[in-house]
């Protein structure tokens, strides 16, 4: 039985990314790393990893990426980005959690998407993965990348959504899915107001305080389409 059509929530806690704060400064570099210990998106990171590049490159971040090997273990310089499943609580509306950041500053940022609720949301069947056509493991794979970007984002400083584009508090199947996706220009502004050039120093020495795991602001929505 199909799912009824419902909203697809993703959690969002602190927010940015830097840009140099002068014409000719070198950008920060941002050293992400693709962990997915249980293997719940083969094949997806080659275009994870150009999609978000392009995206945070454009704010100003000099991004490099890795995938992580079984049992690697990170420095505080990179920030993980950990393909992890869902676990449903029992009772009550199923909240399909698409990503997520970890809510304490005083550790090193670190990201974790939910394969199977981006599947929900495109109207896949993430159990019938192998037989998936070329196209929906493209759009699978773009979307998440999405959904990481935007937890990225947040995962490095400032809290507010944008009206529209990749920072929205709402992102449809079309926003996951579309050949591009704006970041509006006050979220760029906002990004290196905040930050400036100072992300390697946050990457490498996160502050001491840690953020209350209860003050988490509301998640953006991806709303799944009629009929999906």
């Amino acid at each position: 039985m199909a799912r009824p059509d419902a909203a697809v929530y993703v959690a969002v806690l602190v927010a940015a990314v830097a840009a140099p704060a002068a014409a000719g400064e070198r950008a920060p570099k941002l050293d992400l790393v693709w962990v997915d210990p249980t293997r719940m998106a083969p094949g997806a990171f080659s275009t994870v990893k150009a999609e978000s590049s392009f995206l945070l490159g454009g704010l100003g971040a000099d991004v490099t990426w890795t995938q992580a090997l079984d049992g690697a273990v990170l420095g505080p310089e990179s920030m993980a980005v950990i393909v992890v499943p869902t676990h449903h609580f029992a009772g009550g509306e199923p909240r399909h959690v698409m990503g997520a950041t970890r809510p304490d500053t005083s550790l090193p940022p670190a990201v974790w998407v939910y394969p199977d609720e981006v599947a929900w949301a495109l109207g896949f069947d993430p159990r019938a993965r192998v037989s998936w056509g070329s196209g929906q493991r493209i759009a699978f794979a773009l979307a998440l990348a999405r959904v990481v970007s935007h937890e990225i984002v947040h995962a490095l400083g400032v809290p507010s959504h944008a009206a529209h584009g990749l920072m929205a508090a709402s992102l449809d199947r079309r926003a996951l899915t579309a050949p591009t996706i704006v970041i509006d220009a006050a979220t760029v502004a906002a990004v290196k107001r905040t930050l400036g050039g100072a992300l390697v120093a946050r990457l490498s020495t996160p502050p001491l305080h840690a953020t209350p795991a209860t003050a988490v602001p509301e998640g953006v929505i991806a709303r799944r389409d009629p009929g999906r």
